[in-house]
């Protein structure tokens, strides 16, 4: 149904003309950042944990010879 030119001059929209930006902080935004990257971190954490690989140490899971079996033998 059409809008009549005077209920067209008497609209309110519902919402306010606020963005998301007017809102949200700088210092907001940073923790809400922080937040995301943690839960990435978490579940990096997670499957290398499921892997099997150890937390660090001495592991070569780079596929490098370790212990010595690569002493720069020439062919």
């Amino acid at each position: 149904m059409p809008m009549t030119p005077e209920a067209a001059k008497k609209y309110k929209p519902r919402r306010p003309d606020v963005t998301i930006d007017d809102v949200i902080t700088p210092e907001t935004r940073a923790k809400m950042e922080e937040a995301k990257t943690d839960v990435e971190d978490e579940k990096t954490r997670q499957k290398i944990k499921s892997m099997g690989y150890a937390k660090g140490g001495v592991t070569r899971a780079d596929g490098i010879a370790k212990r010595g079996k690569t002493r720069g033998k020439m062919c």
